[in-house]
């Protein structure tokens, strides 16, 4: 009966999700307010879904491949399967893109990244920041001007990207011409098109800049998938090997990433987890390097993004409790002398906890204060300043786009669920309350540090709309918190048990079972490919 219950509560869902997608006539947000469109089918289903789905049973086969080889195999050969991962996720993600109709493929590049509506990075690093010098020394009085847009609420980071490549590929001709000779059909066609328009006809787009629309598309996939590493690196700490790759594999199936791939908050996750794997390994290892160089992931992060401080609060919380208790000291015994014991020993668990983290915390902050420093006196962009606009820019956008607290508060969890997956959010879930339950549970203080992030994010709704795309951030922590679902408790991995054992031991792989697992993941990648043949996350011009 409890498989049976499981099933029904993973199944029914997504196909409500697969159905309400392809059949449903819906508002995909709030109407008047906040929507994504509906893409038109141009063909039967049997003809949309047939390449995809070939492509995601040759995804789960080398995931069953890679489950008999990696509770066994060196570290040399261990990396080979996650190189592997990733090209395959990478694959994958092509083929699921190409799925979708004309204008709504890879073809998207074009129009995503150069019209300044979608995203402006590209067009400020062709204009303004030609002379890229004085366009940041002047950066904090653009961001005075209150736009309240992409540029107003970002730092400069995304254009300095922008600005970059452009300069690689004017200067590096071999470049341009390879990377435009990868260009699948569907982008060639659109770059086509684009050329013919009543703005570039007279004036046709350089082929350095055409190169670099399409270079920024094929950096982003990968690093989408490359945060498959670290993902790997922050599941190890915790659970098995064969559990960290089963959840691992999830990643690239989730549908925000086939969506809104070439936007910049796909890089993100990759950004975010491997500040949060390298400030976690560091610390458990005292290690000084690790801990500086998750300050400085962390610096380049925000000159990206503010999208990086409900990470940075994430980081916080899970380090506070892992000190807490786990690395706290015990506590101490009560004196006569003292009239509030309780206080005395929390007090002192508390001081003895920021004491030990106190060294690591150290290298953190300098390995973000000196590049910060660094800005300042070459540059003359003061970071901490533009961090500030930005964030009062975004807070004006609210007050010139009023939106409906109630109905986001509502709308916002569905959202996200279905962004992520719903087969992994489900999981995520279960593994949650599971979690929850057990409490010598290695990552239960994470868990907890997770659920009070998104809560603050919703209770407040400081993104009112937009969530599917602008939470891609949090995403892999579904797939972090979904981990000790096909593993055992604290110190007894399953690699090491024998199958009665297993099934004895662990109620989730019980459930899931061999085929249990495959089940879900081909659950994921359908959804993936009905969203991502239905659903658009950009509003073309």
């Amino acid at each position: 009966m409890r498989q049976v219950a499981f099933w029904l509560t993973l199944v029914i869902p997504a196909l409500a999700v697969i159905c309400g997608v392809w059949f449903g006539n819906f508002p995909l947000g709030v109407p008047r307010e906040w929507e994504w469109d509906r893409i038109t089918p141009t063909g039967p289903i049997s003809l949309t879904f047939v390449v995809p789905l070939a492509a995601g049973l040759l995804y789960i086969g080398f995931v069953w491949l890679g489950v008999q080889r990696i509770r066994v195999c060196r570290r040399a050969e261990l990396a080979a399967w996650l190189g592997g991962l990733c090209i395959c996720g990478f694959t994958w993600l092509w083929i699921a893109q190409e799925s979708a109709p004309e204008r709504y493929q890879l073809s998207k590049t074009v129009w995503v990244l150069f019209f300044r509506g979608s995203s402006g990075y590209y067009s400020e690093a062709v204009g303004p920041a030609r002379d890229l010098r004085t366009y940041l020394a002047n950066y904090e009085d653009k961001m005075a001007e209150g736009d309240v847009l992409h540029i107003g609420t970002h730092p400069p980071g995304l254009v300095i990207v922008f600005r970059e490549l452009l300069d690689a590929c004017e200067a590096l001709p071999m470049v341009t011409d390879f990377v435009i000779a990868t260009e699948p059909d569907s982008v060639r066609e659109s770059f086509a098109w684009f050329q013919q328009t009543a703005r570039h006809a007279k004036n046709p787009l350089p082929r350095p800049d055409r190169a670099v629309l399409w270079l920024a598309t094929l950096l982003l996939q990968a690093s989408v998938v490359l945060t498959i590493v670290p993902l790997y690196g922050l599941l190890r700490r915790t659970v098995s090997r064969r559990a960290s790759w089963l959840a691992v594999t999830f990643w690239p199936t989730v549908p925000a990433l086939a969506v809104f791939i070439p936007k910049s908050d796909c890089l993100y996750p990759l950004l975010a987890i491997g500040f949060v794997w390298l400030w976690l390994t560091g610390l458990s290892h005292r290690s000084r390097v690790l801990c500086f160089l998750s300050g400085m992931t962390l610096w380049a992060s925000l000159v990206l993004s503010l999208a990086f401080l409900p990470v940075l609060l994430f980081t916080f919380l899970a380090t506070i409790g892992n000190q807490l208790w786990r690395g706290g000291c015990p506590a101490v015994e009560p004196t006569a002398k003292v009239a509030h014991p309780l206080h005395f020993s929390v007090g002192k668990k508390i001081w003895q906890a920021v004491r030990s983290v106190f060294p690591s915390a150290a290298w953190a902050a300098a390995g973000f204060c000196v590049p910060c420093i660094v800005v300042l006196w070459r540059l003359k962009l003061n970071l901490f300043a533009v961090w500030w606009l930005n964030f009062h820019n975004h807070a004006e956008f609210y007050e010139r786009y009023p939106r409906t607290f109630w109905k986001w508060l509502l709308v916002n969890p569905v959202e996200f669920a279905v962004a992520a997956g719903i087969a992994l959010a489900l999981l995520a879930v279960w593994s949650l309350l599971r979690q929850i339950q057990v409490r010598e549970n290695q990552t239960r203080d994470e868990a907890w540090a997770w659920l009070l992030t998104i809560g603050l994010l919703w209770l407040t709704c400081k993104n009112m709309g937009e969530v599917a795309r602008l939470w891609i951030i949090l995403m892999p922590f579904l797939v972090w918190i979904a981990g000790p679902l096909f593993d055992g408790p604290v110190g007894r991995p399953s690699d090491t048990l024998p199958r009665f054992e297993q099934q004895r031991e662990f109620p989730a792989w019980n459930l899931l079972g061999r085929r249990g697992w495959m089940a879900a993941l081909a659950l994921q990648l359908v959804t993936t490919a009905a969203i991502v043949t239905r659903v658009t996350g950009f509003h073309y011009p």
